[in-house]
């Protein structure tokens, strides 16, 4: 008795393919909503009323010289809602303050001692667009004490997908590692994939990829230690010169922006 091995063949392909395609549908019909898990993330994150968060960034080299940043960094950030803050950023050989007391904003650099005070009396998401808009940086991390991350997230990205889960390594040799879910968050000018906690709904890490560049460079962010609902004092958002700390005046991008006569911007040649 002769057996066809062609016709047998192409039966198991065939077979083999509907396995395939009915365990995809499967896995995309059980897989969870990447807009929800942002949603919870955003809720947690918001109900805490005191919250401190240590992260450690990572930036490609090209990238970091383009933004004349550390290539490595660890972020402390101490937030009371809903208008005080401090943050540092601490690198080999710059560290930088900034402080968000309810009434006064202050930036302060450790190594020159040089500290600049404006009036400031906003919420804690108004800071944020106030150092972004009006000073030309934010503070890293500093988007995820917002009251509102996940419409932060929405508003930046084109779509949200989700990517599967991984183990985030945490300490001693990472053998207490942390579930993740692993999202996609798609934008015009860079992607980025955000870690969320199975248990515990918190960002542990977060990778930006620059599509732009020809190299694609990375920035990534791994968010150490979360304590929500932190004991803080008020004395920790009053910034009390040093002594010898000298005062600045603080310039605005508008101001660091030289104009000409026409009214237009002129760009600046990079010496």
């Amino acid at each position: 008795m002769k057996i066809c091995t062609t016709s047998l063949a192409g039966r198991l392909a065939l077979v083999c393919s509907a396995l395939c395609l009915s365990a995809g549908g499967l896995l995309a019909e059980n897989a969870p909503n990447p807009d929800r898990l942002l949603q919870e993330m955003s809720s947690k994150l918001a109900a805490a009323r005191t919250l401190r968060v240590v992260a450690e960034r990572e930036i490609d080299p090209a990238l970091a010289e383009h933004s004349k940043a550390a290539t490595k960094s660890r972020i402390t950030i101490v937030a009371q809602r809903p208008n005080m803050l401090v943050a540092e950023s601490a690198a080999r050989g710059d560290t930088r303050h900034v402080y968000a007391d309810g009434r006064h904003l202050t930036f302060y650099d450790p190594e020159k001692k040089f500290y600049a005070t404006v009036p400031f009396s906003g919420s804690i998401d108004a800071l944020v667009d106030e150092l972004h808009h009006v000073y030309g940086f934010t503070p890293p991390v500093a988007e995820f004490v917002r009251t509102d991350v996940r419409g932060d997230i929405r508003q930046k990205t084109q779509h949200v997908s989700y990517l599967g889960r991984a183990r985030y390594p945490s300490g001693f040799l990472g053998l207490n590692g942390v579930e993740c879910h692993r999202l996609l968050l798609a934008g015009r000018g860079a992607d980025a994939e955000l870690w969320i906690g199975d248990g515990d709904l918190l960002p542990h890490r977060l990778i930006a990829t620059l599509k732009a560049h020809p190299n694609r460079p990375q920035m990534k962010v791994d968010f150490r230690d979360w304590k929500l609902g932190a004991k803080v004092q008020h004395e920790e958002f009053a910034f009390v010169p040093p002594k010898g700390a000298m005062r600045i005046p603080v310039k605005t991008t508008a101001q660091m922006t030289p104009v000409t006569p026409t009214g237009h911007a002129k760009k600046v040649q990079k010496s």
